[in-house]
């Protein structure tokens, strides 16, 4: 997976909170499902690599 998105994961994963309340346990739903969101980009971008067939790396 590429840096940009790991680092995106890293971050997200670091602000979850301690469940005391619903209002928490919500920002904690709201936190996993970015995370989803983020692994399902990266899947669809390939994590942020360009196959070689699609197009050379700029010089």
């Amino acid at each position: 997976m590429n840096k940009a998105f790991e680092k995106i994961l890293e971050r997200l994963s670091n602000i979850r909170r301690v469940v005391k309340t619903d209002e928490d346990a919500e920002w904690n739903r709201a936190i996993y499902k970015s995370t989803e969101i983020v692994q399902e980009v990266a899947e669809e971008y390939n994590g942020g690599w360009i196959p070689c067939s699609e197009r050379l790396p700029e010089e």
